[in-house]
């Protein structure tokens, strides 16, 4: 989603942040190279953000494999020149996101 507040100010002026939503899926993951290159063109930082389900058990969640996975694709985005970051949140996607 781009958005771009209405009125005189000109479109990517200012802060911009790319936000790419990832649930472990190789569907999700399609995104990831126009995320890659919106982050490159804005120079802007890129956030992973991925949401655990609230009724996990938090040990469940600590040994989770995709917090890693974000890790080691936000390391590779990084070596891209992409600043990285990854946001790991319990509950509802829609909400966390």
């Amino acid at each position: 989603m781009l958005l771009v507040q209405p009125g005189d100010a000109t479109p990517f002026e200012g802060p911009q942040r790319v936000l790419l939503p990832l649930d472990g899926s190789p569907l999700a993951e399609e995104a990831l190279p126009v995320a890659q290159l919106l982050g490159q063109l804005l120079a802007a930082p890129l956030t992973l953000a991925l949401a655990l389900a609230r009724d996990e058990a938090p040990e469940a969640a600590a040994e989770h494999p995709l917090p890693a996975h974000l890790r080691e694709v936000a390391g590779r985005l990084a070596e891209a020149g992409v600043t990285t970051q990854v946001e790991v949140r319990s509950g509802d996607a829609a909400r966390v996101i």
